[in-house]
């Protein structure tokens, strides 16, 4: 299972701090204790990733974290420009950002970064030819990273 914090925490948001979040993760971890889940990692909300937090993470056990592709356009910030939403919209039609497969064991700060390849988005009966571009990006995506022997995190 992979936790997110309790309250959905924003790490790149103006006032939080890093005390903050590190009581956020320490109630997520408990409440997930108590229902006997054990959390190996952490998926940030938003994809609002601070650095400096990995080391709270991995002070609580943590050994990974899903990261964001390498491209600029999905690099997070606290508020996001209309050009960039555009641009990563866009990207899950059309090969913008490359094919966003990785080598393994990629680590930073002694917990291992596995970057998101794609964002599955939900089918829609509105666009139906959108939704047969989406499976065919991935489609292209999965089969350069086979190919290559990359990891490719859908």
């Amino acid at each position: 299972m992979q936790p997110n914090t309790l309250s959905h925490y924003y790490c790149l948001e103006e006032g939080q701090n890093a005390g903050q979040f590190r009581e956020d993760l320490k109630a997520a971890i408990r409440v997930a204790e108590s229902a006997g889940v054990a959390f190996r990692s952490i998926v940030f909300p938003r994809n609002q990733l601070n650095l400096a937090y990995l080391q709270i993470c991995r002070d609580f056990g943590l050994i990974a974290y899903r990261g964001n592709p390498r491209s600029w356009m999905y690099q997070a910030k606290s508020l996001e420009a209309p050009v960039k939403r555009a641009t990563r919209l866009l990207d899950t039609y059309m090969p913008l950002s490359g094919h966003n497969g990785y080598a393994a064991g990629r680590g930073s700060r002694s917990i291992i970064d596995l970057p998101a390849s794609r964002f599955l988005r939900p089918y829609t009966r509105r666009f139906p030819s959108a939704n047969r571009l989406q499976v065919r990006r991935i489609l292209f995506d999965l089969s350069y990273a086979a190919k290559n022997n990359l990891v490719y995190h859908l």
